[in-house]
């Protein structure tokens, strides 16, 4: 089965030179950039079946990783 990764650079690819500046000179933007990662990358585990999990818990985590793109989408507009 074919899941999307989710990765920042894939999700906002017209701003991968904005990305890399705030992960440079923005010290919350990193912390931000780093929990998404981490959020993201539970997901992708659960959803490869190397890690299990309830349905409940992966939904929570997706809700999460939401909230935390859209912060992440917030930080790229200004």
């Amino acid at each position: 089965m074919f899941y999307e990764t989710h990765k920042l650079r894939e999700e906002f690819p017209d701003a991968i030179e904005k990305l890399q500046a705030l992960m440079i000179d923005d010290e919350d933007f990193l912390k931000l950039a780093a929990r998404y990662t981490e959020v993201n990358r539970e997901i992708i585990r659960i959803e490869h079946e190397e890690d299990h999990a309830s349905d409940f818990y992966l939904d929570n985590l997706k809700r999460q990783r939401l909230v935390l793109k859209d912060r992440v989408a917030v930080k790229l507009r200004n």
